[in-house]
């Protein structure tokens, strides 16, 4: 298999602040502060978005993928190398899991499942927690992370694939240039993740008919956010402007926006990344450390 040199601008001279599990203003603040670190141009484009023309919102859209992607990944994207991609991202993962492999697999994952809380929605943590805690399940394990290049790969590797770049952008700064945190949950039940993305999972966007975390929790969450500070919310989970673009037909998209109240929160509002059941290990060798998977072991051993 051909070797490629992975881009390492994705995170290069950036630092991060520890984001809010309480307030949205800081919690949005923060993640700003580390944007513009990150992209010093980015606090004028935010300032004159509203003024900017689709042209100019596709062409700095395009300028951030660069930086955040690299050449190498964005013309192997643009050309179709989408085999390339798949064995490069197979290549890192395989790297990455190597040395954890034995702990791994010594963890019964039937009972478990996990939950990434994005960093736009860290200032939600206790709410999310607490409405997992109503349905019985029990953290067993919080910790935040700043995801790196490897791990974001291998959670959207396919998602990147299937993009066509007009909303990829967004989610991968605010995911990269943020705290997120992970919750490692148990419950006797049977399939875990998949009981929990089934029945808890909620549509973004979209009010659930019964509870759940995205159409429920996260949603409610996110309109109470954008009543305190309208303008604060929308500059931190749409920093680059492209869904309010996308939303407001400047740019051509075929997604369902308009299924939901607010468009926007169709790409805004999922708030956490949930694995399926097949990538359930896989996502907890690739975010948790060889200690933290360890303890894991050990305690559900007890």
């Amino acid at each position: 298999m051909e070797r490629f040199k992975y881009e390492t601008t994705f995170n290069k001279e950036a630092t991060f602040n520890e984001l809010s599990d309480f307030s949205f203003e800081k919690n949005a603040h923060s993640l700003l502060e580390g944007y513009f670190r990150f992209i010093p141009s980015l606090k004028k484009h935010i300032e004159n978005i509203d003024k900017l023309t689709s042209t100019e919102l596709l062409a700095y859209n395009n300028s951030v993928a660069k930086v955040l992607y690299g050449h190498r990944i964005l013309d192997l994207f643009k050309n179709n190398q989408h085999e390339k991609i798949v064995d490069l991202s197979e290549m890192i993962k395989k790297r990455m899991l190597q040395p954890k492999k034995e702990t791994i697999e010594s963890i019964d994952f039937n009972n478990l499942a996990l939950l990434l809380i994005r960093p736009e929605s860290r200032f939600l943590t206790e709410d999310i927690k607490l409405f997992l805690q109503e349905m019985e399940y029990k953290v067993v394990l919080e910790h935040p992370l700043v995801v790196d290049l490897k791990q974001y790969w291998m959670m959207y590797n396919e998602g990147f694939l299937k993009s066509n770049l007009s909303d990829f952008p967004t989610r991968t700064l605010i995911y990269t240039h943020g705290e997120s945190k992970i919750l490692v949950l148990h419950k006797k039940q049977s399939d875990l993740q998949h009981h929990l993305n089934s029945e808890l999972k909620g549509s973004s966007g979209i009010p659930s008919d019964s509870p759940t975390l995205r159409g429920t929790v996260i949603l409610n969450g996110f309109e109470k956010a954008k009543k305190e500070n309208e303008k604060l919310f929308y500059d931190s989970v749409d920093p680059l402007g492209m869904y309010r673009a996308i939303t407001a037909g400047k740019i051509d998209s075929t997604d369902p926006y308009n299924e939901c109240g607010d468009p926007v929160l169709y790409y805004a509002g999922q708030g956490i990344h949930l694995p399926e059941d097949y990538e359930l290990a896989t996502n907890a060798g690739v975010l948790l450390d060889k200690h933290q998977l360890e303890e894991l072991s050990k305690n559900l051993t007890l």
